[in-house]
């Protein structure tokens, strides 16, 4: 997941986790500076291995 924000050089601007059982629960707040890009993000995101659900927040 870091390597997918770290590639199209994303500003992480805060991160939240919650672990829950055998899973993690993360909320990120990334500096998005037009659509395409956030939709971008989304698609790679949800290709991400072990990644079970993404959305925009």
């Amino acid at each position: 997941m870091s390597d997918v924000i770290a590639k199209d050089r994303l500003d992480v601007l805060r991160v939240n986790t919650e672990s829950r059982g055998e899973y993690a629960h993360m909320q990120l707040t990334v500096r998005i500076r037009e659509l395409q890009q956030l939709a971008r993000l989304l698609a790679r995101l949800q290709h991400v291995q072990n990644m079970i659900e993404v959305s925009r927040g």
